[in-house]
């Protein structure tokens, strides 16, 4: 339940911050990097609880993945970058189960 709630609520909050803030994708990314970053500078720095610092940054590692994936998958017009969820898939190097094209890489066998 702490997971689903954690995953749903840090997505919610990537997307709030990078479209009703006014911050966009890119820089609402730079805040959710910044903020695991200083977690990251308070589990070395800090004498706070490892189990706090380990939820600090489980949680903000959803806002910046909704908010990286929304950079690359969002329309140009919504502030995005436009990749298709294809090419966006080929940069992972992922296979997507769709050919490039007749008999390509990714083909199911």
């Amino acid at each position: 339940m702490t997971i689903l709630i954690s995953n749903t609520l840090g997505t919610a909050l990537g997307d709030f911050v990078a479209t009703s803030s006014g911050l966009g994708f890119e820089r609402g990314a730079l805040v959710f990097a910044g903020l695991l970053t200083l977690v990251a500078a308070a589990h070395f720095f800090t004498p706070i609880q490892k189990s706090v610092i380990f939820w600090a940054a489980y949680v903000l590692t959803r806002p910046l993945g909704a908010t990286l994936g929304d950079t690359l998958t969002k329309s140009h017009a919504e502030g995005g970058d436009g990749v298709s969820r294809h090419h966006r898939y080929s940069l992972a190097g992922e296979p997507t189960g769709y050919p490039p094209g007749p008999g390509g890489s990714n083909a199911r066998r």
